[in-house]
Parts: C-alpha cells; sequence; structure tokens
C-alpha cells in the first residue's frame, strides 16, 4: 500500500472514531487490519507511519498495536506460528537485560492487551519467553500511557516457553516503531499548539503575533521537522541494512522519545493556563510522552546500549 494511500486511510480514520472506547477502537482497528500488519511484509518505514498517524490521534491503540507487533515479530523469528486473528499480549515496557525472573515466578508486570489475548511473550534475565495467559489483575492505575489499559499477570510457570532465535533486528527495528509513536505526539502537540495560538486573542490580537509565541512555535516546530527526517533517513538505512545501522536507529530513537518530552511540554507552555486542562489534549500529550521513552525497555538503560554498540 503507498505511504500516502495509508497516510488518508488513517487520517479518515480518526476523524471518524473520535471519544470512542479504547476496545472499541481496537475492535475497528482490528477490521482495517492493522493487527495483521508484519515487518516482512510492509517494512519499517511503513509501520513507523502507521504508528505516527494512529499516535497522533489515539496514543493507546498505537502502543496497543505496536506491543502485538512486538511479540508476533518475536514469536516469528523463534520459528512459531501466529494465528493473524488473535492478539498477542507483550511486556511492552521492559527489556530482556533488565528484567526480574518472570519466567521463574510467573509474575509478570505492566503488560498490554492482557484482556483481549490468549497468549503472552515477556522479557526476562537475556531472554524472552511466552506463555499462555491464565489470570490476570485488574487494570492498573498508573502514571503511564492514559488510554492503553495496562495489567499484571500470573502465570503458571511450568507452562512458560523460552524462545530461542537472533531477535536483534528485532529489538532495533522497534526502536524506531516506538519513536514514531513519540514522533506523532510530538506532530499533534505542535499541531494543537499552532491552532490555538491563531485563535486566542490577548492584547487585542491572536497571540501567534506576539514574538515570544513565534519563537516558541519555531522552537517546537523545528525539533518535530528534524525528529521527522531522522526517522526518515533511520527506516532507510535499517531496510538497506546499512552498515552501522543499529546504532542509527538507536540513536534516532532516543533522541525522538526525548525530544517528544521537551516539545509537549513547550506546547502545553503555548496554551497558558489551559494547557494543564483537560479540556485540551495537550497535558495528556505531555504525560504520555515522558512514559513513552520507556517503551521497550528503560531509557538509561538503552543509552548504555547504544555506548557498547559504538564500541565495537
Amino acid at each position: 500500500m503507498e505511504s500516502e494511500i495509508l497516510k488518508q486511510v488513517i487520517h479518515q480514520f480518526s476523524k471518524r472514531e473520535e471519544n470512542i472506547s479504547f476496545d472499541s477502537l481496537l475492535e475497528k482497528t482490528r477490521t482495517m487490519g492493522l493487527f495483521s500488519m508484519s515487518l516482512s511484509e510492509f517494512g519499517i518505514s511503513d509501520f513507523c507511519l502507521v504508528l505516527r498517524e494512529l499516535s497522533a490521534f489515539h496514543s493507546g491503540i498505537a502502543v496497543a498495536l505496536w506491543s502485538h507487533v512486538m511479540a508476533a515479530e518475536l514469536l516469528l523469528a523463534a520459528g512459531q506460528k501466529t494465528d493473524p486473528n488473535e492478539l498477542i499480549a507483550y511486556s511492552s515496557f521492559s527489556a530482556p537485560e533488565e528484567s526480574s525472573r518472570s519466567h521463574s515466578t510467573g509474575i509478570v508486570e505492566s503488560v498490554v492487551l492482557v484482556g483481549q489475548a490468549k497468549k503472552v511473550v515477556f522479557a526476562s534475565e537475556n531472554q524472552y519467553f511466552s506463555a499462555p495467559i491464565e489470570s490476570l489483575s485488574s487494570p492498573i492505575a498508573t502514571l503511564g500511557i492514559r488510554n492503553c489499559p495496562i495489567f499484571d499477570l500470573t502465570l503458571n510457570p511450568s507452562r512458560i516457553t523460552p524462545l530461542r532465535g537472533n531477535f536483534k533486528n528485532i529489538e532495533y527495528q522497534m526502536s524506531l516503531a516506538a519513536a514514531a509513536i513519540s514522533l506523532g505526539l510530538s506532530k499533534a502537540s505542535a499541531d494543537e499548539a499552532l491552532r490555538y495560538s491563531k485563535s486566542r486573542k490577548q492584547g487585542g490580537k491572536e497571540i501567534f503575533h506576539w514574538s515570544e509565541i513565534k519563537m516558541l512555535l519555531a522552537k517546537i516546530f523545528t525539533r518535530v521537522q528534524t525528529g521527522e527526517l531522522a526517522l526518515e533517513r533511520a527506516c532507510q538505512w535499517a531496510e538497506l541494512q546499512k552498515t552501522g545501522w543499529e546504532a542509527h536507529a538507536l540513536s534516532v530513537a532516543l533522541f525522538i522519545q526525548e525530544e517528544a518530552c521537551e516539545i509537549t511540554s513547550d506546547g502545553i507552555q503555548v496554551l497558558g493556563g489551559a494547557g494543564y486542562t483537560t479540556e485540551f489534549r495537550q497535558e495528556e500529550r505531555f504525560r504520555d510522552a515522558f512514559h513513552l521513552q520507556h517503551l521497550s525497555g528503560l531509557l538509561p538503560a538503552r543509552k548504555l546500549q547504544l555506548v557498547r554498540l559504538l564500541e565495537t
């Protein structure tokens, strides 16, 4: 599917499906076929485009899609068949090298898509595992992604299966996909700041015409557009498997995810006191951006991973 057509389809979908529940939105997104996407079929560029457009509309559903595809790709790399019609849960905010002994205790925290999935993939002590879901907690109240429910799981340790395979290519590509979610959030925050500045009047004119606001908007859009170009180039390098693409992908992902926190913070400032209210979505984007830094693993740990890549 051509990128621009894909972008238009998601844009039209987001306009029609505002203000519906997460479960209803999940079902509608599955009907569109987005949860059947794979990196081998669509490539990382188109997958990032989908996540970026979805995140601008609803970051929760973008995280859900990222989680399902990550789990499915890990299973495929381990030689396990997956049902394209079946959702797979994933411990999205952890990485193998930083996880606890979930495989021996059977306790897995902060899992996405549990309410709709029968199987979970999770990371623990430098390895991935899969297991059938038997029981789960109620949705956990956290400061995480507002519109993406997460759960803690208790699994039967005897039914947990280790996954064997080379997963590094998947991890680096999916770090770009995680960055695309943060980039979509940043773009939505920038666009809302621009719209508000052109409609809000103060001192007899729209605040867009005040020099301080112009400087703040310039700062915001410079960061967004730099992120867009960096992500596009990193995806191209990944698809061509250019030498050093892994470090390039990880550094771009770290850059975009950290910049999203600054962009959404500045987006709040453009709206002034209104930016902190739920009447606008800037405060939601600000909170989501900080949590999204840790999608696929803690930010400091991934910075150390980048340094190790640069040493080789």
